[in-house]
């Protein structure tokens, strides 16, 4: 075998020395309704930003796919909500968006808030945040081991 001199190498590459997010990539922002009485959850993953309108454009998202067929009869709806984030207690913008959904479909909504740092005791939040852990980029539904029905949905997909 001839013996060959050994080559120099060269890596060309640009590295992010600090772990800050970079305008240029993405950020998904998941939005969880679990719905009690038959164990399933929608997952609504957004790309803009975790305001109240979206929270309650997921909660919308919910009524129109899920809702209005699961509980066709029903003149109100009763939701727990974590103290804080998009759809804290405190939170005009929430608070409008939600009183918008109570009169484009008619129903009375009633909000229940956590108090601040008891979200471990929300069911919903702790069977969603393992299939909201991994953001699917198309529909998926699958059953979960706790038989819990997962669906996510990303903005623009079929």
């Amino acid at each position: 075998m001839p013996h060959s001199e050994p080559q120099e190498l060269v890596i060309n590459k640009e590295v992010n020395g600090h772990d800050f997010p970079a305008p240029s990539v993405p950020r998904a922002h998941p939005y969880g309704i679990y719905d009690l009485r038959y164990n399933r959850g929608f997952v609504v993953v957004g790309m803009d930003h975790a305001t109240g309108a979206f929270a309650v454009a997921s909660i919308w998202g919910w009524w129109r796919f899920e809702g209005h067929r699961l509980y066709r009869a029903s003149k109100g709806v009763l939701m727990t909500a974590d103290a804080g984030g998009s759809n804290g207690a405190r939170l005009r913008l929430w608070k409008l968006e939600l009183q918008k959904l109570a009169h484009d479909t008619g129903l009375s909504i009633s909000v229940c808030h956590f108090p601040p740092g008891t979200s471990k005791w929300n069911i919903g939040c702790f069977r969603l945040s393992r299939p909201m852990g991994v953001v699917s980029h198309c529909v998926t539904t699958r059953r979960l081991l706790t038989g819990l029905r997962e669906q996510q949905r990303r903005k623009g997909s079929r």
